[in-house]
């Protein structure tokens, strides 16, 4: 399996493992997301539009551990997530997901590496 780190934006054919700080919070009012909202979306787009997508998106991300790519709102989660990437990979047609890192684990993997 072929893996990077980065991120491709608008691809469902690509799955990416981010690393979440503990204290992480998605905010879609802020300045941060409303600039790469635009610099992904120009700025004719209105990330008003896709707030409760994107937030519904986060929420299962958060709940579940994972979101697959197609859910609604989760291409914009992608490009708000990106500074969060820590591995990407080709997943195969339409069979894209978001995962979140296990964070005790890598602690583990610290402590004994």
């Amino acid at each position: 399996m072929k893996t990077r780190n980065g991120f491709v934006s608008n691809s469902s054919s690509s799955s990416y493992v981010v690393y979440l700080p503990d204290n992480f919070k998605l905010d879609l009012k802020s300045e941060d997301v409303q600039r790469r909202f635009d610099d992904t979306y120009g700025e004719d787009g209105n990330i008003d539009e896709f707030s409760g997508e994107v937030q519904e998106a986060f929420e299962a991300l958060m709940a579940e551990g994972e979101v697959d790519t197609s859910t609604e709102g989760a291409g914009a989660l992608e490009d708000l997530l990106a500074n969060y990437v820590i591995a990407s990979f080709g997943s195969g047609p339409d069979g894209g997901c978001i995962v979140l890192a296990n964070k005790e684990r890598i602690r583990k993997i610290e402590r004994e590496g």
